[in-house]
Formats: structure tokens, C-alpha cells, sequence
């Protein structure tokens, strides 16, 4: 959409991700109608920064502007210990923090804490344009806005595909007793980590749901895929029932941003 086509309003709301080396951004109304949805590809802090600098839309004023970090590693672990033991000391467990990279932290509920790492250059140029956005981890958004879409009758995985990432959810009887970050090279990759994951939780497939979030847009028929191996498989277009105003060809909107949208 141009952004001539856009009559801004104060009352207009940003959502923001990183995900690898791209940024994507999506404007919505007060009352979340999809007014312009982009997608950037970056190689660099400072190629965001010329980027941001230049586009005019994200200059403007937002009465609300939300950053959600996407494809990161990340610990979950429950806030009783995070409040106790150093969060960095705790992340060392799993993983070495990337150098030049800093330790964020985001929360599910009052109960789990989420710590997980992201370039500091990054963050530093998006600080400098939006000093005051709310900054979450797609892992709470994605718990937040898919736990009352889950049947208490199975047990369900969620896969969260982003690029060469992945993030699987796992509730038992609606409650998350699950949650990790992959690296995929392809859809088998994908096929044996939901399959781990079955196979480690003692999950009988004959009460397993699946439900695949494929931010691609490409890739094997997933129900194909897990039919013959689960219960259940589910493969939504979308998490919201969003409106699109005027846009005659919008980026696709991530799924990180659809539940940012529903969390709001």
C-alpha cells in the first residue's frame, strides 16, 4: 500500500518483528483493521537504520507500538527460580550468549519466565526510533492467543515455523508443559522434532493434535505430513479474523503479529 493512500491517526497502532534478517512491520486502526503490512529484508544494524530512517510511515506518531522478537533462542523457566538464581547463569546452562548479543526477558502469565538472546546493535537501532515499544518473545504471544483454540479432548503440539526456526508448544488438558526452540533445514526436520517431541512426553498419538504455523507460505502438505501418525492436524491460514483496508497487495502477515494484534 503507498503510503499516500494512508491517513494517519494518532489512534493507530504499530506492530513490529524481528525475525533473522528481516523486519516486518504492520499498521492497524483503533480497532485492528489492517491498514499497511511490509516486510524488509536487512543485512545489517545499520542497514535497519537507514531503512527505518527512510520510511516515512514509521515516523509517524502510534498510540501503541509492540516489538516481537521471533526465531530466538530462548529458556523458559518457571519465575520462582528466575527470581532467585541470575537469569544469565541460568540461560549459560543451555546456551552461550553470541557475542555482541544481550539477554531479554519476557513472562507467561505470573509463572514462567521467558530469557532469550537478541543482536544488541539490533535493539539499539530500534530503541533509538521507538524509545517506548513494548518488547515480547513470540513464545508468550503464541501461548497467549492459541491456548483457548486447543481441544482439552487430546493433547497438542504446536509448530511455529519461521524461516529456518522453529518453536514447538506442547499442552497437556490446556496447560503448556512444553516449549523449545529448533533450528530446521527442512521439512523432515520439522516431521522429527514434533515426532521427538510426541515420542518424549509419552503423548499417545491416538489423543495428539497438531497444528502447524507456517510463516513460509510454502512447503509440504502438512496434513499429509502427520495424518497416518496423530489424531489431529490443523494448518489455519490465520490466528485472527483480521480486516485488510485498502491494501491491494500487503505482505502476509506473520503469525507473531496476528497474536501480537489479538493479545493488544
Amino acid at each position: 500500500m503507498s503510503e499516500e493512500n494512508i491517513q494517519h491517526a494518532v489512534t493507530h497502532k504499530l506492530y513490529l518483528e524481528l525475525s533473522g534478517s528481516y523486519f516486518n512491520a504492520v499498521i492497524t486502526d483503533k480497532n485492528n483493521h489492517v491498514l499497511d503490512s511490509s516486510s524488509f529484508f536487512f543485512t545489517a544494524a545499520d542497514d535497519l537504520d537507514r531503512l527505518i530512517s527512510t520510511e516515512n510511515k514509521l515516523q509517524s506518531i502510534y498510540s501503541n507500538i509492540l516489538l516481537v522478537n521471533s526465531g530466538c533462542r530462548f529458556v523458559a523457566m518457571p519465575q520462582s527460580i528466575s527470581e532467585t538464581q541470575d537469569k544469565r547463569e541460568i540461560y549459560g546452562v543451555s546456551y552461550s550468549i553470541q557475542k555482541g548479543y544481550e539477554l531479554l526477558e519476557d513472562h507467561i502469565g505470573i509463572q514462567l519466565q521467558v530469557n532469550y538472546e537478541q543482536d544488541g546493535k539490533l535493539m539499539g537501532v530500534l530503541r533509538k526510533y521507538f524509545p517506548k515499544m513494548k518488547i515480547y518473545h513470540e513464545l508468550s504471544l503464541l501461548h497467549d492467543t492459541i491456548l483457548h483454540k486447543l481441544s482439552d479432548e487430546v493433547n497438542n503440539i504446536v509448530a511455529h515455523i519461521t524461516r529456518d526456526s522453529l518453536v514447538i508448544l506442547a499442552f497437556n488438558q490446556g496447560k503448556m508443559i512444553f516449549c523449545n526452540h529448533f533450528l530446521l533445514s527442512g521439512n523432515d526436520d520439522l516431521f522429527y522434532f514434533v515426532m521427538l517431541t510426541v515420542e518424549q512426553l509419552e503423548f499417545d498419538p491416538e489423543y495428539t493434535g497438531v497444528m502447524v504455523l507456517n510463516d513460509q507460505n510454502h512447503g509440504k502438505n502438512f496434513k499429509e505430513m502427520f495424518n497416518r501418525f496423530v489424531k489431529t492436524v490443523d494448518t489455519p491460514e490465520r490466528l485472527l479474523e483480521y480486516q485488510v483496508e485498502n491494501i491491494d497487495q500487503p505482505a502476509s502477515i506473520s503469525f507473531a503479529i496476528q497474536a501480537a494484534i489479538q493479545c493488544a
